[in-house]
């Protein structure tokens, strides 16, 4: 089975580089176990919960499967890494069956980790403390999944143990609001461009309520139903590429394309119309804690209204041009 693919060879290297630095904890409460945090970019994740454990309990067997091998070893040194004692007590089963608590691995040499079909890029300022880091999630890629948010061009930034800037809201399963809001555009760190025409009807299972609102986000696209059927129909799915990444020294460069993630002259979904002819973000991360973003948007009407979105956990603070943003625990 494990060498029919290399989906979870890749999936160790995906998961090491996802994990946020240092130790968080379920319910972010200090007294309940620890884990290896993530960001909230990905289907129905729950922040701050338990699920997480299960994944250490998956790095753990993949490191053993796939042992001897790079990404294993990276693997074994970030969980080889100081943790939260009673997070070990707490997988205790799954360590003693699957950890090898000799092999201690060695560093990854990459600050940066590009899946290419998901396009999600995971940055981080260095591996060699957890003091003081910088954390960045971006992600422009295609549609695959029915639970897949519809966010392309979202960036989340974690900095020094606290989430800066976080993907909005929380997973509460079909509902109107995860309908309408959590996996919707208008939660995430990404562009809105209004067309107050625009049909959003059946963009995600809404059991709670039959009704779909415009956000002004990116067009409804449905889950594959198969990847035979997704290959047949590529440019349906198609809903962003990355097509300039680079890394100078301590920089980092993104060019993507946003543009037929939206109702756009490139892809329109049924019943709508294009509302914009290109949406291009370029992103620079300059370590060790120097983000820059820069969007070209050229909707189809001059007069569109057009919001940038960005997510804090409290509200930013304003002196004069500058505003400062605190996490839950003050940085």
């Amino acid at each position: 089975y494990f060498d029919d693919t290399d989906w979870w060879y890749d999936r160790l290297a995906y998961d090491l580089f996802m994990a946020y630095p240092g130790v968080q904890h379920i319910g972010n409460n200090p007294q309940n176990p620890g884990f290896r945090g993530y960001p909230s970019i990905i289907g129905s994740a729950e922040r701050y919960s338990d699920t997480a454990l299960l994944g250490r309990a998956q790095d753990m067997l993949l490191s053993t499967i796939y042992q001897n091998t790079d990404h294993a070893a990276w693997m074994d040194w970030s969980l080889s890494q100081p943790d939260s004692p009673v997070l070990q007590r707490w997988m205790g089963v799954e360590e003693f069956l699957w950890r090898d608590v000799f092999s201690e691995g060695f560093q990854p040499p990459w600050l940066v980790w590009w899946t290419l079909g998901t396009g999600h890029i995971f940055m981080r300022s260095t591996w060699d403390s957890d003091d003081g880091i910088t954390y960045i999630s971006f992600n422009d890629g295609d549609h695959f999944a029915p639970n897949q948010f519809f966010d392309q061009g979202a960036l989340t930034i974690w900095r020094d143990g606290d989430d800066l800037l976080v993907r909005s809201g929380v997973s509460t399963g079909a509902s109107d609001y995860d309908a309408n809001y959590y996996g919707r555009t208008i939660a995430a760190n990404t562009v809105l461009i209004c067309d107050l025409s625009e049909n959003f009807d059946g963009i995600r299972a809404n059991d709670e309520l039959e009704r779909w609102l415009n956000d002004c986000g990116q067009r409804p696209v449905q889950g594959a139903i198969n990847p035979h059927y997704r290959a047949e129909n590529f440019a349906l799915y198609e809903t962003g590429t990355v097509l300039r990444f680079s890394e100078e020294g301590s920089l980092n460069y993104i060019r993507a394309d946003l543009t037929p993630a939206y109702n756009s002259t490139v892809i329109t979904s049924a019943g709508n119309q294009p509302k914009v002819r290109e949406v291009m973000r370029e992103f620079v991360f300059l370590r060790p804690g120097t983000v820059i973003l820069h969007d070209r948007i050229i909707p189809t009407d001059p007069g569109a209204v057009i919001f940038n979105m960005l997510h804090t956990q409290f509200e930013p603070q304003q002196n004069n041009d500058w505003f400062t943003v605190t996490g839950i625990f003050g940085s």
